[in-house]
């Protein structure tokens, strides 16, 4: 993962070498809004380096989040 500040946010890329089964995809949960606040997931997308994601987050708080597999990507 990867991070830097811009006026009070911070640019989160994360990018995960993960192999799923073909039809399921990896998806973010976590503690802020951003990241769904433990109710919706974030999908990530898949590229040839792996799965990878870019959020925007607020500076001041610190987080939690896990990667979970999923059959679809929309509607989690």
């Amino acid at each position: 993962m990867g991070m830097s500040t811009r006026h009070g946010k911070v640019k989160l890329s994360i990018l995960l070498k993960h192999q799923v089964e073909f039809g399921k995809h990896v998806a973010i949960l976590g503690s802020t809004k951003e990241l769904g606040s433990w109710k919706k997931s974030v999908p990530m997308n898949w590229t040839e380096n792996g799965w990878v994601c870019e959020l925007e987050l607020r500076g001041d708080k610190s987080i939690e989040c896990k990667f979970v597999i999923v059959k679809k990507i929309t509607g989690f």
